[in-house]
């Protein structure tokens, strides 16, 4: 096992970026950002996970999650986030936050940035993976207007494959929030690879 300072140095540019995407009405209605642990220690095995919600005053709660490997780092976004319902242009509210994520990706810049778009498993698989792919564009074209080389970034669209809940409850039932969850955008930050 090893310590690693890059960790809690993410937390708290994380902690900082979604703190900084909050909407402000007034001085009273900020809230501190979460805090920050003094070290994590993990295993090529571990993953650590820290997800801080983005809260948009007059919107429901939404969630930035980062997740640290030993391959790279994952940033998740729900694509209600980024997105309309069956839309792949960004929604204005996403721009603070794909803006803040960018910075946090310049400082990263090391090796690859994959950027992947899923959807949940409503409509046909042709169109959810058009539609991913999409987005996962979208999300790569406003980090090039930011600033990160095309090169240096690849994209692809998974449609309904690897969901991360269900969409569906055992009975059978529609499970929205469980499909909510699988309409997301993921960014990984590959690690270089040592030769």
């Amino acid at each position: 096992m090893f310590q690693s300072p890059i960790n809690r140095a993410l937390a708290s540019i994380i902690c900082a970026v979604v703190f900084l995407a909050i909407p402000r009405r007034d001085a009273s209605a900020a809230k501190a950002p979460p805090p920050v642990p003094d070290s994590v220690t993990i295993d090529e095995n571990s993953v650590v996970s820290l997800i801080y919600p983005v809260e948009p005053l007059d919107e429901r709660v939404e969630d930035l999650k980062l997740e640290e490997y030993s391959w790279g780092t994952k940033i998740t976004l729900q694509a209600d986030v980024l997105f309309e319902f069956d839309k792949a242009r960004l929604r204005s509210q996403a721009l603070a936050v794909l803006s803040n994520v960018a910075v946090l990706l310049h400082k990263r810049i090391t090796s690859t940035i994959q950027i992947d778009g899923y959807t949940d498993s409503r409509g046909l698989d042709k169109y959810n993976l058009a539609l991913s792919l999409r987005r996962a564009e979208a999300v790569r074209d406003f980090f090039v207007e930011s600033g990160i080389p095309s090169k240096l970034m690849r994209v692809a669209g998974h449609g309904k494959a690897d969901p991360v809940a269900p969409n569906k409850h055992p009975d059978g039932s529609d499970d929205p929030e469980g499909r909510q969850n699988n309409r997301r955008v993921e960014i990984r930050i590959l690690k270089p690879v040592k030769r």
